[in-house]
């Protein structure tokens, strides 16, 4: 699980912006507002979430579970930190599934973000890798 702090960084840093404050144009809130997250005095709209998840590059269904955990009372925390762990698991299983259906000798991760479409970010694992 990543924190806000690191969706913000990461936007900022991969989009080449100057400040939390051209993160909140970008992102369509108002100035002060990334303030508010950092300091956890308000966390992000759904549709705002995941417009950081796009400019930071991580996968809008991640940062979405990131944000319900994130808002969510100190009970149901583990219930969805385990969550989030199992909808990972799962999409690793389906890349192990498929480069054994499809020939592949190696599994590859590779992100998407619908901002950019597919990129070239990938990292390879042997065909002995056991997940």
């Amino acid at each position: 699980m990543k924190t806000i702090d690191e969706y913000c960084d990461i936007a900022i840093s991969r989009n080449g912006l100057r400040s939390d404050r051209d993160l909140a144009k970008r992102v369509g809130c108002s100035p002060a507002v990334p303030s508010q997250w950092r300091t956890r005095r308000s966390w992000p709209a759904d549709h705002i979430m995941i417009r950081l998840a796009q400019l930071a590059g991580i996968d809008e269904a991640e940062a979405l579970m990131d944000l319900a955990i994130w808002r969510t009372s100190e009970e149901a925390r583990p219930v969805y930190e385990r969550l989030l762990k199992m909808v990972t698991k799962s999409a690793m299983g389906v890349l192990f599934a498929y480069s054994l259906t499809s020939g592949h000798t190696n599994i590859a991760y590779a992100s998407t973000t619908a901002s950019e479409g597919p990129t070239a970010e990938v990292t390879q694992f042997g065909s002995d890798c056991i997940l």
